[in-house]
């Protein structure tokens, strides 16, 4: 059903999805779309048209703002259904480090399932904070979804700002995986003063683009089983892969529940996927002896001194964006 070749993460994600027949929605995919245009029925959402985006990534190093492909749906302030061509109902949504960026995930998910069919399906990948320039901030309490939901949450709050350019650090991701990194080691993207800079700013009407939600494997089951449980999510577990050794993300697909399921069978999912993850979480694993092992030879070997400039570079693509602004949505 995937034209072209397979990409793994695309293909984890979009199984079961025939891309030809099923009408989609790819969210945020400036200049590297999981999706072609060709052969399918996609349409590509940002929250800015095509030449706002060239013109706002213009210079950003490493990004070719050529590649940036057109956009056919504008989400932005309004609701998602407001932003469609009226009556379209979606097959699928594809987002790809698209919801941390969100100030209310529950809204932002409550948004899709309006205009999703029941059964259709929300394909994620998500970083992995122990892998990622989020390695030194505190994971993401179902409070803290729950409150920007009530709140109407549209932009970050000047708390996720401020923690998000105080904590964001340099990281190498197979240094990660191969044990705990020394916080004092980490060099830090922003100071104090700019990150308090950025939360006056904020106050006075930018958008200031961070990390809303800071999640693990364990971190982000947690939080979906109990937005399930306060009855605030259309959607059970379809499938979740945790983050794979040496990578930087977890997938997760949600499917969409018919109107007035019980939000039980939402939470079910979710528990039974914690369960499985806790019962492969053995740390005498020789597995995880054999990984550290693999992984020092690996850094100690000629190739990875001499590619040292390339992880340098794509640490600097996953620093903080200034301006981003993907789905936001209202209570």
């Amino acid at each position: 059903m995937l034209p072209g070749p397979a990409h793994p993460r695309r293909h984890s994600l979009l199984d079961g999805i025939d891309l030809a027949r099923d009408i989609g929605l790819e969210v945020g995919p400036l200049g590297s779309p999981a999706i072609p245009r060709a052969g399918t029925r996609v349409l590509y959402a940002d929250h800015t048209d095509a030449a706002s985006l060239r013109a706002k990534y213009a210079g950003h190093p490493g990004f070719d703002t050529a590649r940036i492909v057109d956009v056919d749906v504008i989400w932005a302030d309004a609701a998602l259904a407001d932003c469609l061509p009226p009556g379209l109902v979606l097959d699928y949504v594809f987002a790809a480090h698209v919801i941390e960026h969100v100030a209310d995930p529950i809204g932002w998910l409550g948004e899709i399932a309006a205009v999703l069919r029941p059964g259709g399906r929300v394909c994620l990948a998500i970083p992995d904070k122990r892998f990622t320039f989020d390695y030194l901030r505190q994971t993401t309490r179902l409070g803290d979804w729950v409150a920007a939901h009530l709140r109407g949450d549209r932009r970050p709050a000047a708390a996720a700002i401020f923690d998000h350019h105080i904590n964001a650090v340099m990281v190498d991701e197979v240094a990660a995986w191969a044990g705990p990194l020394d916080p004092a080691t980490l060099p830090h993207f922003a100071t104090t003063e700019h990150a308090l800079a950025s939360c006056r700013a904020a106050m006075a009407g930018d958008y200031i683009d961070v990390h809303c939600s800071v999640v693990t494997p364990r971190a982000l089951l947690e939080l979906l089983a109990g937005v399930a449980r306060a009855g605030l999510l259309a959607f059970r577990c379809a499938a979740f892969h945790e983050t794979v050794p040496c990578a930087v993300e977890m997938l997760l697909v949600l499917e969409r529940l018919p109107d007035g399921a019980d939000p039980a069978l939402a939470e079910a999912g979710f528990l039974a996927e914690l369960a499985r993850l806790e019962a492969s979480e053995t740390p005498a694993d020789p597995r995880l002896a054999a990984l550290e092992q693999e992984l020092r030879a690996l850094r100690a070997s000629t190739s990875w001194r001499i590619t040292a400039p390339l992880r340098r570079l794509a640490a600097g693509v996953f620093a903080p964006r200034p301006g981003k602004k993907i789905g936001t949505t209202v209570a």
